[in-house]
This record gives C-alpha cells, structure tokens and sequence, in this order.
C-alpha cells in the first residue's frame, strides 16, 4: 500500500520481505521490463488490461 515509496526486498533476508508492505494474500506480479522501456510503457500497459 505504498506506490510512492519503493522498498528493497534483499534475496536471502526474510526480515526485509516480513518488514515491507508486501502481502501474500493479494494477487501478485513480477514484471520486468527492458533497458529501452519505462515502467508505464506499452508492455506494462498490456498487462495491467
């Protein structure tokens, strides 16, 4: 509940999931896209439709 602020989720370091806003329950998507690409770009677009 947080889209202004990002928090770093550190592989190996539960503490940093478990202390974020991060909630198992909703619907989640991992969405990484190109050097070339913003985040609003076409493809993110595609997928929020």
């Amino acid at each position: 509940k947080n889209p202004l602020q990002p928090q770093i989720l550190r592989i190996g370091h539960r503490s940093s999931l478990s202390s974020s806003n991060f909630d198992a329950r909703n619907p989640t998507v991992i969405f990484l896209h190109g050097y070339a690409e913003k985040s609003d770009g076409r493809s993110a677009s595609t997928i929020l439709t």
